[in-house]
């Protein structure tokens, strides 16, 4: 007699992972060319839906604009730390923008993982931060200051 042979059970990441006709394809994440319409969609209702301004709606939305182009229009799904961790220093070290510029661009997508792709961000501690440049007043000497006061009153 004939035993009956047991068919192996994918898990599902297999299934999600192997190319066959079950699964449909708009499911399976892609690398790249991602349509984001619904990421900025979600931001714009979670932006609105906290009332803030219109303005930090704007900005975001161009951070998150540009870090999509940072990672090349990935899958949302398959973003993680080390692209944030890429995107912002590119900023610092290759852009050289200010450390409230790269600031921002941080809160930016700090309120896209939370709040729009319920996802974990992380820490980022090794992460190069821009440098604030110290502020030094401008003191003019005295002998200056006395040859201009004592030009005003002529």
């Amino acid at each position: 007699m004939l035993k009956p042979v047991k068919k192996a059970v994918a898990t599902p990441i297999q299934k999600y992972c192997r190319n066959d006709t079950k699964t449909k394809d708009k499911d399976r994440p892609k690398l790249n060319n991602v349509d984001w319409t619904p990421v900025y969609n979600k931001l714009t209702s979670e932006i609105k839906l906290r009332h803030y301004s219109p303005s930090t709606l704007k900005i975001y939305t161009g951070w998150v604009r540009q870090f999509q182009g940072f990672a090349k229009s990935k899958d949302c799904r398959l973003l993680d730390n080390s692209d944030v961790k890429d995107f912002l220093t590119h900023l610092a070290v290759k852009r050289k923008v200010a450390a409230s510029t790269q600031n921002q661009a941080f809160n930016a997508l700090l309120f896209l993982f939370r709040h729009v792709l319920k996802s974990e961000f992380g820490e980022f501690k090794d992460v190069p931060r821009a440098k604030r440049k110290p502020y030094i007043p401008v003191v003019l000497p005295k002998n200056w200051l006395g040859s201009f006061f004592s030009r005003l009153r002529c």
